[in-house]
C-alpha cells in the first residue's frame, strides 16, 4: 500500500487511500503533469497462487479498463489512463466526489425518504439502460449494490466495473459465477445473467434504501420481506415496483430497465406534483429479455391526488411447480432425514457449484448456511 506523497509512474502523486478491497486499492492522486488535477487511481492488488485464478483476475481488470474507456455517460466515471508500474496494473479514472450509498445507509442507520430514493433510482436505471443498449452486445453490470453507487447531491455515478460483462444471447454459459451475496439474483450463481439480473439487484438496493435492512443478513436467500412491512411510509406504488423487480424468476420481473425507469419516474412525479402513478404492464410469460429502445423516458401520468391506480397482481414470491399427480415413493427416506428428489438434489448441487467461485471472492462462510435453503425455493423442486 502506497503512503501519501508516493509518485506512481513518475506522474501520479498519492494524496490518500480512498478505498480498499479484496482485489484492488483506490487512491486519490494528483496528476503532476496536468496542474495537480485529482484522479482516482485503481491499483490491482490481487495475487493468487493458482495461475488460472490470477489470469482471471487480471482479465477482469483489463475488461473494466476497456469497457469504461469506450463508454460516455454522465453517470459513469471517465477513464484517462491505463498502465503497468512495478509489476502491477493501474487504472486512472475521474475522481468522483461524494459518498457511496452504502456509507450513507450506515450513517443514517434507517430508511431514507421515498422521494429521494426514487430520484436516485431513476438515475441508476437510466445509466443501466444505457449499458444494456450497447451494441453489438449489451453490457451487464452484475454488481449493483449500495457501495457501488456514488451520491453527490442530485448527481449519481455507478462505479466499479470489475465484474461487468458483455451479454451474448446465443451463449448461455459464458458467464463467470461471481457476484455479491444478497444482491445477485439466483441465476447469477449458475452463470446465467442478462439485463434482468441488474433489474433484480437494483430492486434489492432500493429495498435496502427504503427499509435500512441489509439483504445479506437473512437466513432465506432471495426472499425479501414486503417493503411496507418494514416501512409503512413507503407508497403502494413504490412497493409494487420493488416487488416486481425482485421476483425470483427473471420472466416475472421487468423485462427491460426502461420499464422500471418509467415506473420510478411516475413515483417521482407523484411526489413532485400530486400525480397518479400509472404502471407498466405486468410480466408476460415467455417475454424476451433485453432493452427495447423507445422514444421518451417519462412515465404516463394523469393529474390528481396521489392514489393507488389498481396495481397489477404480482406472481407469488416463491414459484411453485405445476400441479400434477403426487409422486409415488419407491424407497422410504432414512429415519430423521428429509426425502430428496433427483430434481431437488440437482438444483442444490448446481447452486452450490455455481456459488463456489463467488464464495471465495465475495462471500463469507455464513453464506453457505444460507444457501442450504435454496433447494426448497428453486422452481421445479418440491418443498
Amino acid at each position: 500500500m502506497f503512503q501519501p506523497g508516493t509518485l506512481i509512474d513518475n506522474r501520479y502523486r498519492v494524496e490518500r487511500l480512498l478505498g480498499r478491497g479484496g482485489m484492488s486499492n483506490i487512491y486519490v492522486c494528483q496528476d503532476t503533469r496536468l496542474g495537480g488535477t485529482q484522479h482516482a487511481v485503481k491499483e490491482m492488488t490481487a495475487r493468487y497462487s493458482n495461475p488460472e485464478e490470477q489470469a482471471a483476475a487480471l482479465n477482469h481488470f483489463h475488461r473494466e479498463a476497456n469497457l469504461l474507456a469506450r463508454l460516455s455517460h454522465p453517470s459513469l466515471p471517465t477513464v484517462s489512463d491505463y498502465f503497468q508500474f512495478q509489476g502491477r496494473y493501474y487504472l486512472v479514472m475521474e475522481y468522483v466526489k461524494g459518498e457511496d450509498l452504502g456509507r450513507i445507509l450506515s450513517r443514517v442507520a434507517g430508511p431514507l425518504p421515498e422521494r429521494q430514493v426514487a430520484e436516485w433510482g431513476v438515475e441508476i436505471a437510466t445509466v443501466l439502460y444505457y449499458l444494456h443498449c450497447q451494441k453489438p452486445d449489451a453490457i451487464i453490470f452484475r454488481d449493483v449494490k449500495p457501495s457501488n453507487i456514488m451520491i453527490d447531491g442530485a448527481k449519481v455515478k455507478l462505479i466499479d466495473f470489475g465484474i461487468a460483462r458483455h451479454f451474448n444471447p446465443s451463449k448461455k454459459g459464458d458467464t463467470m459465477r461471481i457476484g455479491s451475496p444478497g444482491y445477485a439474483p439466483p441465476e447469477q450463481y449458475s452463470g446465467q445473467t442478462d439485463p434482468r439480473s441488474d433489474i433484480y439487484a437494483l430492486g434489492v438496493t432500493l429495498h435496502q434504501a427504503l427499509t435500512g435492512r441489509d439483504p445479506t443478513q437473512t437466513q432465506t436467500p432471495f426472499q425479501l420481506p414486503p417493503v411496507r412491512s418494514l416501512n409503512p411510509q413507503v407508497s403502494e406504488e413504490m412497493a409494487w415496483i420493488i416487488g416486481r423487480a425482485t421476483q425470483m424468476l427473471p420472466e416475472n420481473r421487468y423485462q427491460d430497465m426502461l420499464e422500471m425507469k418509467r415506473d420510478l419516474k411516475g413515483v417521482v412525479d407523484a411526489h413532485r406534483g400530486g400525480t397518479t402513478v400509472v404502471h407498466s404492464p405486468g410480466p408476460t410469460p415467455g417475454a424476451s429479455p433485453g432493452p427495447q429502445p423507445a422514444a421518451g423516458s417519462a412515465a404516463p401520468a394523469t393529474t390528481g391526488p396521489v392514489a393507488s391506480p389498481g396495481l397489477p397482481k404480482l406472481p407469488p414470491p416463491n414459484p411453485t411447480p405445476a400441479a400434477g399427480p403426487p409422486p409415488t415413493p419407491t424407497t422410504p427416506p432414512q429415519s430423521g432425514r428429509p426425502g430428496w428428489s433427483c430434481s431437488r438434489m440437482v438444483a442444490l448441487l448446481l447452486i452450490l457449484a455455481g456459488f463456489g467461485f463467488g464464495f471465495r471472492v465475495l462471500g463469507t462462510p455464513e453464506n453457505l448456511a444460507r444457501l442450504r435453503n435454496l433447494a426448497s425455493l428453486w422452481p421445479g423442486t418440491p418443498p
